[in-house]
């Protein structure tokens, strides 16, 4: 049994930024990429799924737009909403926001697991692999990694975007966990800074720092080194979480993405009924 004190909130963060066309609604004919269906259902609802259904979360949160209906596209998450064993919030005007707003509902110490609407393949293994390489008490954040080759080697039909370090190359996989207190808090607000800046590439890139930079650019820091840089400059113990599940590097950023998705879960669907016949 899991203990109280090690359990953790969640939010899921289904927003848009304001201005942006959203191609993946587009392409599924829906007024947020959060309800496009994948392999017959919302895929925001797979996530939520999911996190319901785990023992370690003991509460969930989506942030929605504001405009967002979900009784209109999401028949079951509307249900959720109703019983109250999930709660909605407004999504801010950027994920840096929205994660900031749900910390400062949090007591201190609290444990916020983080991930987006659009992590369509996100499974209770995953998210148990997650956690379970989430343990030390000393770090504030965890960010989830999947090593690139892993990825390509079970889709190498698929490309994702990857950072390259001096260890390697990586995926990120939406996955993070901030315990609530001064280093988070620091480090959002450094990340809400790089935001505002993402327009402007120079000042973004003043920023960050000259020297992160070109050492980045050179691969001349791993990927534990990057983060350690990232949190010695906000105050903040920042570690990577590792996984070996390439299925967590996979997220529905494009219209090729969803059909992508879209294969691969209705592929798992037709292998769980034929195991069962």
């Amino acid at each position: 049994m899991i203990e109280a004190r090690a359990r953790a909130g969640a939010l899921v963060l289904a927003g848009s930024r304001p201005g942006e066309p959203d191609t993946v609604a587009h392409e599924a004919g829906v007024p947020f990429k959060a309800f496009a269906p994948v392999a017959g259902r919302p895929m925001v609802e797979r996530v939520l799924e999911v996190l319901l259904g785990h023992p370690a979360i003991d509460s969930v949160e989506l942030a929605l737009p504001g405009a967002a209906t979900p009784e209109l596209h999401a028949a079951r998450l509307a249900r959720w909403l109703e019983r109250g064993s999930l709660r909605r919030v407004k999504a801010a005007s950027s994920p840096a926001r929205t994660v900031a707003e749900a910390l400062g509902r949090a007591r201190d110490g609290r444990r916020l697991l983080v991930t987006t609407a659009d992590h369509a393949l996100l499974s209770i293994a995953v998210l148990d692999q997650f956690l379970s390489r989430c343990g030390s008490p000393d770090v504030d954040v965890f960010v989830g990694f999947v090593p690139l080759e892993l990825v390509k080697a079970q889709y190498p039909n698929t490309k994702r975007t990857s950072l390259k370090f001096r260890d390697g190359r990586f995926k990120s996989c939406n996955l993070f966990l901030l315990r609530n207190g001064p280093g988070p808090a620091s480090l959002l607000s450094y990340w809400l800074r790089l935001e505002a800046l993402r327009k402007q590439p120079w000042r973004m890139a003043l920023a960050i720092g000259p020297a992160a930079l070109l050492a980045y650019g050179l691969r001349l820091r791993s990927l534990g080194a990057t983060l350690d840089g990232i949190g010695k400059r906000t105050g903040t113990r920042i570690a990577a979480a590792m996984l070996d599940a390439p299925e967590a590097a996979i997220d529905v950023d494009s219209p090729q993405d969803l059909r992508f998705a879209d294969r691969l879960l209705r592929a798992a669907d037709r292998h769980r009924r034929q195991g069962t016949e």
